[in-house]
């Protein structure tokens, strides 16, 4: 019968507590190698991995990012909202112009008209002679009291209906004293070319009052 040696330095109980747990401490080195290689070798020194720093973007550069994502995710019925909101409003300014333009019109037509009949001229008022009514007394003055007219002034006494000055050279050389007044007063009625025109010599003030 062969005896086996002992070796020296470890005792029997030795080799059976390592030959029980030795595998099993080899699975758990394992284990925890291939974690700290998953982790990029970022261990501490007992073996525990560090917790990862992760750096935070910049709110700047985010906010960016973020309006730059909003924009292009704009939907296009709101865009086309915002047209036609500008178009309106571009129309209302166009009806605003044309509403003032017309009230400035009708403005100044109201004035003009306005403007117009105050200077209409009433009964009394000196007025310019009408067509062919200043000829008219000349010849009557000349034809009827042989009289030469020089200045004469027109009133204006109604429709178609004036009242005349005419002054009138003097004669001396006739002894008439009728030729030695200087005015007379002439009514005129009707229209251009047929005016109808009479007239008197003026002797007094009742003579001398237009339109009477």
């Amino acid at each position: 019968m062969c005896r086996k040696e002992a070796v020296p330095g470890h005792s029997l109980f030795y080799f059976f507590v390592k030959g029980a747990i030795s595998p099993d401490v080899k699975i758990q080195k394992g284990v925890l190698k291939d974690f700290a290689d998953d982790q990029g070798g970022q261990t501490g020194e007992s073996g525990v991995p560090e917790p990862v720093t992760r750096e935070a973007p910049a709110p700047a550069a985010a906010a960016a990012t973020t309006a730059s994502n909003d924009a292009s995710r704009t939907p296009a019925p709101v865009q086309k909202d915002r047209l036609f909101e500008t178009l309106e409003k571009e129309r209302s300014g166009s009806r605003n112009y044309a509403k003032l333009f017309l009230i400035a019109v009708v403005l100044v037509v109201a004035i003009g008209g306005v403007t117009f009949y105050l200077t209409l001229p009433g009964p009394g008022d000196v007025v310019h002679a009408p067509k062919g009514a200043e000829d008219a007394v000349r010849a009557q003055l000349l034809e009827k009291q042989k009289r030469e007219a020089e200045d004469i002034v027109f009133y204006y006494c109604g429709k178609n209906s004036y009242w005349a000055r005419a002054d009138v050279k003097t004669r001396k050389d006739v002894p008439n004293p009728v030729f030695k007044i200087g005015k007379y007063a002439a009514t005129i009625k009707g229209e251009d070319p047929n005016w109808e025109v009479s007239s008197k010599p003026i002797v007094n003030a009742e003579d001398d009052n237009p339109c009477s």
